[in-house]
């Protein structure tokens, strides 16, 4: 009953609507089709503006036990590709190349799901730490190296330099957006960063728009996938958030902080991570990996995995 209750306020939060509306209108064909740079456009303000939105609190992680939360983040974010990859190639009957792109997305994170994250807990009441958009730009780079190391041991991958896969933009975004927010913090024009975030919710509710429909275009490939990929969408992101819920009780997180933790653990990447390990595997299959976590894990995580989450928490946080 409570899950229900919560599911229900979820999906009455902005992004949830606009989401939805997107994925109804492109489905009964009211969606134009030529909106892509205005997507892309979307697409790096909002990253630009994650990194204005953590960038404050650059300064103020200063409980040593954030630290290491942050540090065995980002060790599973590097391992976790590794595992996947194994479990893709045995049971999945997946080349090497579109195995190692669907094992470095899962292994990553979602912005878009993490701003769901807080726009639901924005509704909640429930208070959270923003300085975990930190985290969230960090846990980013695991996966591409784990992707880059992968490659070395393909015959048919183009061995790609670090700073190359590093420097794409849905990274370096966040990443001077951090830096940027961070020195108007220390040199007191905030208030500035504070007018440009104005902006963001409404940004954020079209481009989630365009996204819905991108999910209902990306469901017609749906059926060429075989079961054990479609559950491993599933299952994947439920394995995130188990240790997620887990590492959040043994750090004694407070609950919203908890449930954003737990979310970038469960979620998967569609758009730093397989663009970046496209320049290391060219032959990986797009209509395998890009459906996979954009018109299954996402939707899961947003609709049902927010509310999921934050009621298993509550039971045993508190």
């Amino acid at each position: 009953m409570i899950f229900l209750q919560l599911f229900k306020e979820n999906l009455m939060t902005l992004p949830m609507f606009a989401f939805a509306t997107g994925t109804i209108s492109s489905r009964f064909g009211f969606f134009p089709t030529d909106l892509n740079r205005i997507k892309t456009l979307l697409s790096a303000v909002l990253l630009f503006g994650i990194g204005l939105k953590g960038g404050a609190f650059l300064g103020t992680l200063q409980q040593p036990k954030f630290y290491m939360l942050g540090l065995i983040l980002l060790i599973i974010g590097f391992l976790q590709p590794f595992f996947s990859f194994s479990l893709l190639k045995r049971f999945a009957n997946l080349d090497k190349q579109t195995a190692a792109v669907v094992a470095a997305s899962f292994g990553s994170v979602s912005v878009m799901t993490y701003l769901a994250g807080t726009f639901f807990l924005d509704k909640m009441g429930v208070s959270y730490d923003s300085s975990t958009a930190v985290i969230l730009a960090l846990m980013e780079l695991p996966a591409i190296f784990a992707a880059l190391i992968m490659s070395r041991y393909d015959d048919h991958s183009e061995p790609v330099a670090i700073h190359k896969a590093l420097m794409h933009p849905s990274i370096a975004l966040i990443v001077l957006g951090l830096f940027i927010s961070y020195l108007a913090k220390a040199c007191g024009f905030y208030s500035l960063v504070e007018s440009l975030l104005v902006l963001f919710k409404p940004l954020l509710a079209i481009f989630l728009f365009m996204l819905g429909a991108n999910v209902a275009n990306e469901a017609k490939d749906l059926k060429s996938l075989n079961p054990f990929l479609m559950g491993f969408a599933i299952i994947s992101p439920l394995f995130g958030a188990m240790l997620g819920v887990s590492l959040s009780s043994l750090f004694s997180l407070e609950l919203g902080t908890a449930l954003l933790i737990t979310l970038l653990l469960a979620s998967g990447s569609y758009i730093a991570v397989p663009a970046a390990a496209r320049l290391a595997f060219p032959r990986a299959k797009e209509a395998i990996y890009l459906p996979l976590s954009l018109a299954i894990a996402f939707p899961f995580n947003v609709l049902i995995g927010v509310p999921l989450y934050y009621t298993i928490l509550s039971k045993i946080l508190g």
